[in-house]
């Protein structure tokens, strides 16, 4: 089954060089016994991706982030004719909020922003003709890669109201009653969280999800969630202890920042976007209060990952001592902003991230959740990096914290605790929380149905804001020990043992720690299986076909730690997809025609998205895709299907598929090894002719 064309695929193939580096400059010195040269990149991070030869070299984009040898006061070297320089950190509301006296750590200050000005494209990228451009060390252009990390799903307003409850369950979060005084209510002390996502901190007050435009509503669903799971009873100041920064302002026809924000986001507006949320809280009645960042967006590894040669991880903050030329601009970047949270004892909460292609197409975590391999600076490298800082909170002398990460990753899996059918085969955090078809909210801050792993990162950051705003002496590291001590050890599919985390137990291990002796204060009621959904009938109208015998091609593919067998059947390698294309024909996070797409019965259930009520869509090439008791994949090409306002079932006992082990139906094969989801995939072709490749996570019930 061929890959959809998601953002980070269509970019990997019209990705742009980084400019020739200029000389490794030192900016800071390192303390006493820290190599002076970076580390260098691993032997297998792609290079067309990261360097200026080869057949990438050729595009040219309209932004690029420049890493520069200056001091804070210098200005940014000036760029050749119609490119506009400005500090990456230091501008838009970072500035506003620093007035004309702040000041920013050296770090961050040797970061530029070029932006093309002209209205045809640049024929070249920024070059630096002047004397100072021998203080660009290297310049990468920065492109729109950063995805969040789950697909927009829809849904029917009665059916999200039982999800939403069949979420809580599955979380853990289930609300327990009233048990005593909120610990949220503070105006100084309780956690804070900072929604690094698609909505900005004005705009978040002033829009509601049911009233926001698609491209604000994944932001304003992360922040939902982590309410929801933050304060099960509705304890009294508790949705008021988070605010947002705006990491997407782009659209794809302007390399300016749009007022009110855009679809599209890169790692310097990721980068800029985590400054801001730093300030923000660092200056104003929230600094006494523990922050939390949640990151629940991503970007592929392809763009940049590595920061230094394996077994060199401890050598990380190398690179803020030291300018290298051996790691994108961009990357530093983002790395330089999260290093200065962890040295101020902030906690980085981020998104394992999800695949977006066939099975097994992509693998692994997606940055910046796989930099929790990265440890976190002690307070002597902090300073050293960054000088004065402002005391880290004392701790817990009781609580060990075995691990101190840059930042700490969240995979998802269902009620079962089976990975989610979007999971990146060997992409799993050490951990996983509920992340499949999670609506959040009541009335018109109720949320569409949400499936990825930006739901597992809400979860993970809303139980560390409960920790937190319970036990205010903990570092940032063990709020994540005591979470992680409080999680069930599970084995995936792919042999990966994770640590199954739920909010009532959690807050359960919290309790031994924090109030010993005496009644637990538990605000969640003890976790139980989701009960199944009852769907509505009126949703849908049957059509059914004659039965259709499927042949069954069999390929292997290496899924994470292990091998496993893929079933193509009905000729799934057929089903083109459509080419990339500039600009992006659907906003990120796309928009699926079918909301929920459960299969009950063996029926599989189509509906259009509220969105397009009244309208009749054709889904072309549909594939539907899911994982075998025994780890193997089966892909399966469906027949061509219209969805009317009404809805359509498919007969999927109408499905015969010839496997290895006999020809079954998939209606059969479904019931007979209790497979309880899957993921839909299909092409549409909008009003003015564009294609795009959709896709749905599924859930499978008797």
């Amino acid at each position: 089954m061929p890959a959809p064309p998601s953002l980070a695929l269509v970019l990997a193939v019209t990705a742009a060089p980084a400019q020739a580096a200029g000389p490794r400059a030192e900016v800071q010195p390192p303390p006493a016994g820290v190599a002076k040269d970076s580390p260098s990149l691993p032997a297998d991070v792609p290079k067309d991706s990261l360097t200026s030869t080869g057949p990438l070299a050729k595009q040219v984009w309209r932004r690029y982030v420049a890493l520069v040898d200056k001091t804070p006061a210098d200005p940014c070297p000036t760029a050749s004719a119609g490119w506009t320089g400005e500090r990456l950190f230091r501008r838009g509301s970072v500035a506003a909020l620093l007035g004309d006296k702040g000041v920013l750590p050296p770090a961050l200050e040797r970061f530029c922003l070029y932006t093309w000005g002209g209205k045809s494209p640049p024929a070249a990228p920024p070059a630096f003709p002047g004397p100072d451009g021998v203080k660009v060390v290297r310049v990468d252009a920065d492109r729109e890669v950063v995805v969040p990390q789950a697909p927009y799903l829809g849904g029917d307003r009665d059916v999200r109201t039982r999800l939403a409850n069949v979420f809580l369950q599955a979380a853990g979060a289930a609300p327990g009653g009233a048990v005593g005084p909120s610990m949220h209510a503070d105006k100084e002390g309780p956690a804070r969280v900072a929604v690094i996502d698609t909505v900005g901190f004005d705009e978040a007050g002033r829009i509601d999800y049911a009233g926001a435009a698609a491209r604000e509503r994944h932001g304003l669903a992360v922040a939902e969630v982590i309410a929801a799971v933050r304060c099960p009873n509705g304890e009294a100041g508790c949705r008021g202890q988070q605010f947002h920064a705006q990491a997407f302002p782009y659209v794809a026809a302007s390399p300016q920042p749009q007022p009110g924000g855009g679809p599209l986001a890169s790692m310097a507006s990721l980068a800029h976007a985590t400054a801001e949320a730093l300030v923000r809280w660092s200056r104003g009645d929230m600094r006494t209060s523990p922050l939390i960042l949640n990151f629940s967006v991503a970007w592929d590894p392809r763009f940049g990952d590595a920061l230094t040669a394996p077994g060199q991880e401890a050598a990380h903050t190398d690179l803020l001592a030291t300018a290298s030329a051996g790691v994108p601009a961009t990357v530093q970047a983002v790395h330089t902003v999260m290093v200065y949270a962890t040295c101020l004892d902030v906690l980085a909460i981020a998104a394992a991230g999800n695949n977006t292609g066939a099975a097994c197409e992509q693998q692994g975590l997606m940055a910046p959740a796989s930099w929790e391999r990265y440890p976190a600076p002690d307070r002597a490298r902090c300073e050293a990096l960054f000088g004065a800082l402002p005391p880290w909170r004392p701790g817990d002398p009781a609580i060990a914290a075995p691990k101190r990460s840059l930042v700490y990753g969240a995979g998802g899996v269902d009620a079962a605790d089976r990975p989610i059918p979007v999971a990146r085969p060997g992409g799993s955090s050490p951990r996983v929380l509920a992340a499949l078809q999670a609506v959040a909210g009541a009335g018109t801050r109720q949320t569409d149905a949400w499936t990825g792993t930006s739901i597992a990162a809400a979860s993970l950051s809303a139980l560390a804001a409960q920790v937190w705003s319970h036990h205010r002496t903990l570092t940032s590291h063990q709020v994540l020990a005591v979470l992680d001590a409080g999680g069930q050890l599970t084995a995936s599919p792919t042999k990966e043992r994770v640590l199954r985390l739920r909010a009532h137990t959690a807050f359960a291990h919290l309790c031994t720690l924090r109030y010993p002796g005496v009644a637990c204060p538990n605000p969640y009621a003890p976790p139980t299986m989701p009960a199944a959904i009852a769907w509505p009938p009126q949703l849908i109208s049957a059509s059914v076909g004659p039965t259709q015998a499927l042949a069954c091609s069999t390929s292997t593919v290496r899924c994470g730690a292990g091998t496993f067998a893929r079933h193509d059947c009905g000729a799934t390698a057929a089903a083109a997809s459509p080419p990339p294309a500039e600009p992006w024909v659907r906003p990120q996070p796309d928009m699926p025609l079918c909301p929920v797409c459960p299969v009950r019965g063996g029926r599989l259930t189509l509906s259009l998205h509220p969105d397009f009520t009244g309208a009749s869509v054709t889904l072309q090439n549909p594939v539907l895709e899911f994982r075998r008791a025994d780890g193997s994949y089966v892909a399966t090409r469906l027949a061509q299907v219209s969805v009317g306002p009404a809805g359509t079932e498919v007969d999927l006992s109408r499905y015969r598929v010839s496997l290895p082990t006999g020809p079954v139906t998939l209606a059969a094969l479904l019931a007979a090894e209790s497979i309880r989801a899957g993921v839909l995939a299909f092409v549409v072709t909008d009003a003015s002719g564009a294609r795009a490749s959709l896709r749905s996570a599924v859930t499978v019930e008797p």
